[in-house]
């Protein structure tokens, strides 16, 4: 960029301008991003395009689906059509589609979309009696209160 304000002919065939800026002079709190840098992400990208993803991944993790806990993997990917069905006959159309054809835990070949659908199918499955009996002993043993994970499930997705 120090380039475009020493040389205005190379600002000009790149199509920038050379202007004085009036953050240019300000003390920033980020000197190196500038103004840049200390705007907040856009949720829209910030959560469809990842995060929704590395959620996941950490479910999995508290989890510990290795194979002593393939039982409770099945017992999991087992009731998950079943949310599936009566989610899509719910009458709320903005809600995101969710993919069973892997089961919850298999995110690789998922859309960002369904990948945010299925993350919701998790929290009504925690909002369930069958949800907490499989789950809470596993969060508890974590260290992690069952009602902070509902919680802190139901603010992603608010």
């Amino acid at each position: 960029m120090s380039e475009i304000f020493a040389d205005a002919d190379f600002a000009k065939s790149i199509s920038k301008h050379p202007i004085e800026n009036v953050f240019d002079r300000l003390p920033l709190s980020d000197p190196c991003q500038g103004i840049i840098g200390m705007t907040p992400q856009e949720m829209l990208h910030l959560m469809g395009c990842g995060i929704f993803k590395y959620l996941t991944f950490g479910v999995i993790d508290i989890i510990d689906l290795k194979k002593k806990k393939s039982r409770l993997k099945g017992l999991i990917n087992d009731v998950f059509p079943d949310i599936k069905n009566h989610l899509s006959k719910n009458a709320e159309r903005d809600i995101s589609p969710m993919s069973n054809r892997n089961g919850f835990f298999n995110v690789t070949s998922l859309t960002n979309e369904e990948i945010r659908g299925n993350f919701l199918g998790l929290l009504v499955l925690m909002h369930t009696t069958y949800g907490r009996d499989l789950l809470e002993p596993i969060f508890e043993a974590k260290d992690i209160a069952y009602d902070d994970m509902l919680e802190t499930c139901k603010l992603v997705l608010a």
